[in-house]
């Protein structure tokens, strides 16, 4: 499982999440369109996310 590209594309997603997160006071201070970016992409991200990690649990049920 660890080495599966399902894993890392995880891995990677959670990564952009976490990114996301620190990145939210900044786009909190700009305001405006970046503030609408921001959202969108943390709405995306949680999205694959849940698909990933359904593809996961399909692939390598525990």
């Amino acid at each position: 499982m660890l080495r599966s590209p399902l894993y890392w594309s995880g891995v990677g997603l959670i990564g952009v999440l976490v990114a996301l997160t620190f990145a939210e006071r900044y786009a909190l201070a700009q305001g405006g369109v970046l503030v609408w970016a921001w959202l969108a992409a943390l709405g995306t991200t949680l999205v694959a996310i849940f698909f990933v990690r359904r593809a996961l649990k399909w692939r390598y049920p525990i």
